[in-house]
């Protein structure tokens, strides 16, 4: 099972799209501002990645789809820093993605030593929101938002965001 849904539009560093664009809930959000350089203001994670000759298309640069199984890979290592997934589970429920909108700006290729910076940047009472940006040689290559709601794992059906989420980022956002 995927944590988080995506969607949205890019956020550059002069420029920030308010988060009620994207909030499934209306009810009260709690929201960081994008990091420009700081990515340590907010439950987040650096991770490098490491291209693989699979990662490659006949363009000669990391196929699209790759991005969405690094995205993956970093939402589940936010989720084993922050709220493990065990918990949810044992409790019946689990995070999903909703959406996913990436931006790529420049393309990552075979030797390149890109680095990911992950955080959540919003969490409202339905719906949080996940960004990512993918960085080679200091340089914004991609951007990815994901929207993410969770569900009761018997029924399908959407459950509240768990006061686990919502105290931990409160507890360890910088105001």
């Amino acid at each position: 099972m995927s944590a988080f849904p995506a969607c949205c539009s890019f956020v550059n560093q002069q420029e920030q799209i308010a988060p009620e664009a994207y909030d499934f809930d209306g009810d009260e959000k709690l929201t960081t501002k994008a990091p420009t350089t700081d990515y340590t203001h907010t439950l987040s994670l650096e991770h490098e990645i490491t291209v693989r000759t699979y990662d490659i298309d006949y363009a000669n640069h990391v196929s699209n789809i790759r991005y969405l199984y690094w995205l993956e890979d970093m939402r589940n290592m936010l989720f084993e820093k922050y709220f493990p997934l065990e918990r949810f589970m044992a409790n019946g429920q689990g995070p999903v993605i909703a959406s996913t909108h990436i931006e790529y700006k420049r393309p990552v290729k075979l030797f390149d030593k890109p680095k990911a910076y992950m955080w959540v940047s919003h969490i409202g009472n339905a719906s949080l929101t996940i960004e990512c940006e993918i960085k080679v040689n200091g340089e914004l290559s991609t951007y990815a938002r994901h929207v993410g709601v969770f569900v009761d794992l018997a029924s399908g059906k959407p459950v509240r965001i768990p006061s686990i989420c919502k105290d931990t980022f409160k507890n360890l956002t910088v105001k």
